[in-house]
């Protein structure tokens, strides 16, 4: 479980980089030697703290991108349990 100041400080950090100048892009359009940002989540454990940074980059303008394990113990990835399914990451990222 996560605590409202993760999520503080997960906000706070995103807004330091971009107010030092960098642009966060998607993958594919890396294009220079610095200022740009591919950001990227490797989603082992807490499917609901990634749901939470997901909104909290749309918020921001920041395009990121989600790696999820197909297989878990610690979820199910089309699961609708919890609120949480790879289908609530749809317009995200």
């Amino acid at each position: 479980m996560f605590s409202d100041s993760d999520v503080t400080n997960y906000k706070e950090l995103l807004l330091a980089f971009k107010e030092g100048g960098y642009e966060f892009v998607k993958f594919k359009d890396l294009n220079k030697p610095y200022g740009q940002i591919a950001l990227r989540h490797d989603i082992d454990f807490d499917c609901e703290f990634a749901l939470t940074a997901a909104m909290e980059e749309k918020q921001l303008g920041i395009h990121s991108t989600f790696f999820f394990l197909l297989r878990s113990e610690n979820y199910n990835l089309f699961s609708k349990g919890r609120g949480f399914g790879v289908l609530g990451f749809w317009g995200f990222g």
